[in-house]
This record gives C-alpha cells, structure tokens and sequence, in this order.
C-alpha cells in the first residue's frame, strides 16, 4: 500500500470519525467568543459607546492563557479553562483515530504489507492535518462572529480589553500585527508537536496513560514557568509582548521546531520495532 493510498484513507477516515469532536472544539470557540461579548459589554454598560472588539481580542481571550504564576506567594492560581480545554480535546482527537486504527486495521495490514515507514509517516501527516483543521474551524468560527456581531475583523489586540476584561497587568498598550500573528501560529505549531508527542508515547505506554501523561503536563506548564514546560510557550500573555522578559517569538519558534523533530525521529526509530501481534492481547 502505497503512501498516498495511507493518507487518503486517514483523511477520508479520520476526519469522519472525528466529527464530533471538531464540533467538540468548535463548541469551545463559540463559547468563549458569547463570554467576550457579553463581558465586554458588561463591563461598558455604563459608557454611551461599547468599545468594538476585534477578531485578534477574541483570538487572544481564547488563546492567551494566564500570565507567569509564581509559587509561594500570597497569587492565586486560577487554570486557564478555555485554554486548557481547547487543548486537550485537540490532543484527544488526534489519539482516537490513530490508536484505533493501530488496533484494528493495522493489526492485519502492517505485518503483511511491512510499510511501517510509510503507515508512520500517514498517521503523523493526518496528525498534521487534523490540528491545521482544527485550528481552521477555529478561526473560522471567530471571524464568523465578528462578522455577525459587527466586531472589527482586524488582527489588533486592544490592550484596553486585556487589562479590564482579560485581567492581565501589562505595561504596554498597544500591540504590533506580530502579537497577533505570533497567536495564529505558535499555539498551533505547538499543537502539532504535541499531537505527534502523544502518538509517539502510545507506542510506550496505553493510550489513556500517555493522554494523561500530557494532561499534567500542561497543568504543570500552566503552574510552572520553565523552558523545560514548553506548554507555557503556547500562552500569549507570557510573551514578551504582554509581560516584560516574556518568551520571544525565535524562543517559540525554536522550542515548537525542536518538540516537532525529536518526536518524528522518536517515533519513527521505536515504530521500526514495534510489536504489532501483541496489540490483540492487551
């Protein structure tokens, strides 16, 4: 079976079996773009005008995280939710199509066809583009609600919004296209790195183990600041844009560049011997 073959079955395929949870993730979009608008005009129900919101202000609510927490002092430590959830339901959809079709198709097809390369490298290109969909859904649900909302359709992330609705205490007021730009791609470059992070630890642990596994560690990359946490990375109030000596858009780059080939090389290496047969026992 060739490899074009193996891509087209997972994306005809995958993305079937996956509908529910792109609604899933979808769901979590609209949501959060209602919770903006109605605590924006809240917090202007007093003014003549509402301030109109832009496409980048609902991105930044979505995406932005929570800024640097700092351990043992008097700061409370509040889990970033929308962040968080959108996050983990990316994980979890990408997990249950390729561990399912391991355990099922693959069973019977890898040890007759022998492609191990090329069955690899499908699964980690649906990966690939499952999170690129997904995150196309997303903003494609924001812009829609913009639209319909008669919001500003425009990148600018308004600094009034994160200090008075986001509750982010930041020195600047204005931000560059490069904030907003950054939001676009770094979390989704991370997405996809961890994406292929997941699939890899399936090969070493069961599936619910290795979800777990990444569970916590994007708690502990929400409670911890450390380059070693790189989920921390994927929050856009701790760049160096909002919180002086934040992560730079090269640090992120380099980070989300490096997840991504230590778990293709990883992945590929423990796949070439990987037990297939003893999947029907577990």
């Amino acid at each position: 079976m060739k490899l074009f073959k193996l891509i087209r079955y997972d994306i005809k395929n995958g993305f079937w079996q996956s509908k529910w949870r792109l609604f899933s993730i979808g769901l979590i979009v609209l949501i959060s773009c209602i919770d903006f608008y109605i605590r924006k005009s809240n917090s202007f129900i007093f003014e003549e005008i509402v301030p109109k919101g832009t496409f980048g202000d609902y991105i930044c609510y979505l995406l932005g995280g929570i800024p640097e927490y700092h351990p043992g002092t008097d700061e409370e430590f509040v889990v970033p939710v929308k962040w968080f959830l959108f996050h983990m339901l990316l994980l979890y959809g990408t997990l249950h199509y390729s561990v399912r079709d391991l355990y099922s198709l693959g069973i019977v097809m890898l040890p007759r066809c022998g492609q191990r390369r090329s069955w690899w490298l499908a699964k980690c290109l649906w990966n690939v583009f499952y999170i690129l969909a997904a995150y196309a859904l997303a903003f494609g649900i924001v812009f829609v609600f913009c639209v319909i909302t008669g919001e500003q359709c425009t990148l600018t992330v308004t600094g009034e919004f994160i200090s008075s609705i986001m509750g982010v205490n930041t020195p600047y007021t204005e931000f560059p296209v490069s904030f907003s730009v950054m939001l676009l791609t770094i979390p989704c470059l991370f997405s996809i790195g961890n994406s292929l992070l997941l699939l890899v630890l399936t090969l070493f642990i069961k599936p619910i183990l290795s979800y777990g596994v990444m569970l916590i560690f994007f708690l502990c990359g929400a409670y911890f600041h450390t380059p070693f946490l790189w989920e921390s990375m994927t929050m856009g109030f701790r760049s160096e844009w909002v919180t002086p000596g934040g992560y730079t858009m090269a640090t992120a780059l380099t980070a989300a560049g490096m997840v991504l080939t230590v778990a293709l090389v990883i992945g590929f290496l423990k796949f070439q011997k990987y037990d297939i047969l003893n999947l029907e026992s577990e």
